[in-house]
């Protein structure tokens, strides 16, 4: 890649990516941080997944308002945010993807940054880290890519990039092979290895540019039973679509974060029945017997890997102690914000 002239004539540089229902009331933030960004070569795709409250009218007259180049999409029936990012993609003119939730928003720099660590590295894939935020002033750095600074392979990166689609950007055509997986939930945590895994050149950038409202009505922070089967179901699709055996340790690391963390922490708050929970903790050990000699799970934090082993000896009042407490160091700032809030109302 020698400049920016030589890489398109006509099409954008980036395609914005934004999957909705129901989310005008937060979006407004998320459009203003992109009508900000120093870079100006992109385009902007939302599509609405059947939305009942008006958000589709909404984005139909910002459109034809706003100075950014938009494209506003509609899904046929409501069917989640990996069919709506696949729709998105099929629609999009940009030489690079990026992503944006409905609720979130970027730094003003982050698709100039990202621009530049394509250009110097010829990457085809750039992460990098975000804040979690409360609101606008309160926020927490969270340094996603920081294991990557130990990844020296494909397989590394495979096992060890973070899990949103919103903290990467990729060149479009890696979609020609790759399609988001259709699941409602934890599509990202399976097409993340996926699309790692097709690449030949990915960049890291050590700076948080993204903002990921923390909500604790939203989606991810849920606590039901659909949520814990869902993260079954991802792992299933992960080792159908990942067979090939030199990335089996990545596959296996991936599982023992899917499975033995994220499923056994959604099925307890979900209040399923510990047999039932069991049973899926020993099939995987079944599956995945010598997991414990991973050389990736050193990656995974003190209290994580902690909360693995009491999965393992079916330690279930540890466990639910565990989520107890992580819930509410992660929900603190938020219910603070909401308290002072409704105080001052």
């Amino acid at each position: 890649m020698k400049n920016h002239e030589s890489l398109h004539v006509m099409n954008p540089f980036f395609s914005v990516i934004i999957p909705c229902y129901n989310s005008w009331q937060y979006m407004t933030r998320g459009l203003f941080s992109l009508e900000q960004q120093t870079f100006k070569d992109f385009e902007v795709i939302i599509v609405d997944d059947c939305s009942t409250d008006g958000t589709y009218s909404q984005l139909l007259n910002y459109q034809q308002n706003s100075d950014l180049s938009v494209v506003v999409l509609r899904n046929a029936q409501n069917a989640g945010p990996g069919v709506s990012r696949n729709y998105a993609i099929s629609q999009a003119q940009g030489l690079y993807i990026a992503f944006m939730d409905s609720d979130d928003w970027y730094e003003n720099a982050l698709l100039q940054e990202v621009y530049n660590k394509i250009i110097e590295e010829s990457a085809e894939m750039v992460f990098y880290d975000f804040y979690r935020a409360y609101n606008a002033n309160k926020k927490q750095y969270i340094q996603a890519t920081r294991p990557l600074k130990n990844a020296h392979s494909k397989t590394d990166f495979v096992a060890l990039s973070f899990d949103s689609l919103w903290s990467l950007c990729i060149k479009r055509d890696v979609f020609r092979y790759v399609k988001i997986s259709p699941l409602f939930n934890a599509e990202d945590v399976v097409t993340i290895p996926l699309l790692v895994n097709r690449v030949s050149r990915v960049a890291v950038l050590h700076k948080p540019l993204y903002n990921y409202l923390y909500r604790i009505d939203s989606l991810s922070t849920s606590k039901n039973r659909a949520i814990a089967e869902s993260v079954l179901k991802a792992f299933s699709f992960l080792e159908e679509n990942l067979s090939n055996e030199s990335v089996r340790e990545a596959k296996e690391y991936r599982g023992v974060l899917l499975v033995l963390y994220g499923y056994v922490y959604k099925a307890l708050q979900g209040g399923m029945a510990s047999e039932e929970i069991s049973h899926v903790v020993d099939c995987f050990i079944d599956k995945y017997p010598n997991f414990q000699s991973n050389k990736y799970l050193k990656f995974i934090p003190l209290r994580k890997r902690l909360f693995i082993q009491f999965a393992k000896f079916h330690l279930w009042l540890l466990l639910k102690i565990y989520i107890k407490i992580q819930d509410w160091l992660i929900s603190y700032p938020a219910k603070i914000r909401s308290y002072r809030e409704r105080d001052n109302g």
